[in-house]
């Protein structure tokens, strides 16, 4: 079964987009004006072309745009996918190109913060390793996270929603893909958007998440008498639990695509 996946090419940490705390203040990507329909569905079929390869950073990473919408994908490694899938993966929007958080799109919103029964051992050869997860992955694909635009707004919504936002990834391929969907202005009184009028200046940016240690004590804690139980260490890594990157955090500036017609 094929789900949702980022466009992104994410190597060595779920996004192998970026190094982790890499931050290039002059770079710049060009969007490209969106010449064919592109679908959301987790395919990079439509992107032949007008993806650049970040060597350092080791990933693959496109936008394209017209008048309503902002289209970006993404291709991560193996490595950054099944972080992204336990920790969560946030892509950020800001229309004044000065790399603040003021429109943020969870996708996958993470295990860790779906299912009260994660533990760090999720995905481990005890539990049937990263691949036989796939009904939960499912499940909590599902849903995606809106944080902003106002401070300290976070609201989950269905991945079919009315909001003009649309996400896909692949759950499990070797080459994983990211797409994403937004509208660029407020249209017909829709709350979420870029903000931002084609041929303008954004920036975008890439944060995963991580392990959230006290989330993870209050899950172990839970149900055990207040035993961390099972044998496992203080902190319940166990030993075979799937080898974890350090968290991705990045910033870049796009320039939007100018309507060529006009």
């Amino acid at each position: 079964m094929n789900g949702p996946f980022f466009c992104f090419v994410l190597t060595n940490a779920l996004l192998g987009i970026i190094l982790i705390g890499c931050k290039d203040e002059d770079a710049k990507l060009a969007s490209r004006w969106k010449s064919a329909e592109i679908v959301i569905d987790g395919d990079a079929a439509e992107w032949s072309g007008a993806l650049t390869y970040l060597e350092k950073e080791k990933f693959a990473f496109g936008v394209q745009n017209d008048e309503s919408y902002l289209y970006l994908c993404l291709q991560p490694d193996r490595q950054a996918q099944r972080q992204a899938m336990m920790f969560g993966f946030t892509v950020w929007l800001d229309s004044t190109a000065r790399d603040k958080k003021i429109l943020g799109i969870r996708f996958p919103i993470g295990m860790q913060n779906h299912d009260r029964s994660w533990t760090p051992e999720f995905g481990s050869r005890s539990e049937g390793g990263f691949d036989g997860q796939q009904p939960r992955f499912a499940e909590m694909l599902q849903e995606i996270e809106i944080i902003g635009p106002d401070k300290d707004d976070r609201n989950r919504v269905p991945v079919s929603n009315k909001y003009g936002i649309q996400v896909a990834i692949t759950e499990f391929s070797s080459v994983p893909v990211y797409e994403l969907k937004i509208p660029l202005h407020n249209l017909n009184g829709q709350p979420y958007a870029v903000a931002a009028a084609a041929g303008k200046a954004i920036s975008l940016g890439f944060e995963m998440g991580e392990l959230d240690r006290g989330k993870m004590r209050e899950q172990m804690m839970g149900g055990r008498g207040g035993g961390m139980g099972g044998g496992r260490r203080p902190g319940g890594f166990g030993g075979d639990r799937p080898e974890m990157s350090k968290p991705i955090k990045i910033w870049t500036k796009v320039q939007l695509a100018a309507n060529q017609t006009k």
